[in-house]
């Protein structure tokens, strides 16, 4: 609950409704997963990791039934195309519930979730992250949809990225799991906020405390 409030605020009304990220999350507990969240210095510097989140338009997962385990298969079309498992998952923004993407796809492959991310807040388009100011390719990315289709992209820049995922996303019926990036830990140390989730936590501990207070 408290990591929702914070990341609505941090999102400014992008990456999806909190809320249904939250009861996604909460499922996962209930079918029997953990989801954990974890520091960079819980992982070698070589381990891969991978951004994820959804694209397209938010509103449309609030009115199209999912089939839970999109950012699943992406990881997976990922980790096929590479040749190599993934460690973890992270955000790829911190907002909404794009916040919970990762930590749902990571606690159904029983992997966990760094706590950072590539922007601090919401963003629009896919090429707006930390990782281009470094010069650091989102792609090969992969998008999946409730269908079970997955698709792996690989583009001469994250531009183009953004170009040919929103076209796929809305051939999926305008919404889909993406996930891309394929980063070592070093890269995300080096080249991602840092701490994103606790301060979305601490966001929400601070807004929940303010209604106490009030009352």
């Amino acid at each position: 609950k408290r990591v929702a409030i914070g990341a609505g605020i941090l999102g400014t009304g992008g990456g999806g409704n909190p809320r249904h990220g939250e009861l996604r999350a909460k499922q996962q507990l209930v079918d029997g997963h953990q989801l954990r969240v974890i520091n960079l210095d819980e992982l070698p510097d070589d381990a891969l990791v991978v951004p994820m989140g959804g694209m397209g338009a938010p509103t449309v997962g609030i009115e199209k039934m999912s089939r839970g385990d999109e950012g699943k298969l992406a990881v997976q079309a990922v980790e096929e195309y590479l040749g190599q498992k993934v460690a973890a998952t992270v955000p790829v923004e911190i907002g909404g519930g794009n916040s919970f993407a990762p930590m749902i796809a990571a606690a159904q492959l029983g992997l966990p979730t760094v706590d950072a991310d590539g922007m601090g807040r919401a963003f629009p388009e896919g090429q707006l992250v930390t990782l281009t100011l470094d010069g650091i390719g989102v792609s090969p990315m992969a998008i999946a949809d409730e269908r079970g289709n997955a698709i792996v992209l690989n583009t001469i820049d994250n531009f183009w990225v953004e170009r040919f995922g929103r076209s796929l996303a809305v051939d999926f019926g305008a919404i889909a799991a993406g996930v891309g990036a394929p980063l070592t830990a070093r890269q995300v140390r080096e080249s991602t906020i840092l701490g994103s989730l606790s301060y979305a936590e601490l966001i929400g501990i601070a807004i929940r405390q303010a209604h106490t207070d009030k009352v």
